[in-house]
């Protein structure tokens, strides 16, 4: 049972860290006059952030796993995988506590990376028939979803006071 709920968090990070992200932005910002800035830095923070310094982890130190879980063959590209992740992790941890502009850079930056990520699981679904819960499962759909939510909570975030 342990086994289980630990392989489906593993499994499924790339979605547990936004929407834990989304409630606690709302849980925060709920009774304020500023809640599409809680719900961005929140998911920023542990959506982009943390997720992208999972990743970063789970592609430098657990490439045979995570290469399974996406249907790949492991090979020396992930560690420029997980290099990339890394930087976007740290760029949605810096994010949190930066004023507005930054956090423009970091939607933009997420919403480039994370795209294009969904670009690439598509590509692999249509040719490849790859199916892999890595490739066509939860990551796929945050890879389309979290820059959605981000631009989102930025754009209504503007008509709240600084």
């Amino acid at each position: 049972m342990v086994n289980k709920l630990i392989t489906y968090v593993l499994t499924h990070f790339g979605l547990i860290g936004p929407l834990v992200g989304i409630l606690i932005g709302y849980w925060e910002g709920k009774n304020t006059q500023r809640l599409w800035t809680s719900l961005l830095k929140w998911t920023l923070l542990l959506g982009a952030g943390v997720v992208g310094l999972y990743a970063f982890l789970v592609h430098g130190f657990f490439g045979n796993f995570t290469a399974q879980q996406i249907g790949w063959a492991n090979s020396p590209f992930q560690y420029e995988v997980a290099i990339a992740n890394l930087a976007v992790g740290v760029l949605g941890v810096m994010a949190f506590s930066r004023p507005r502009p930054f956090r423009l850079a970091a939607v933009v930056v997420v919403s480039v990376w994370l795209w294009g990520d969904a670009v690439g699981h598509m590509y692999q679904m249509a040719v490849s028939h790859n199916f892999a819960p890595g490739n066509a499962g939860a990551w796929f759909l945050t890879d389309i979803v979290v820059p959605l939510l981000l631009w989102w909570f930025y754009m209504k975030s503007e008509r709240e006071p600084a």
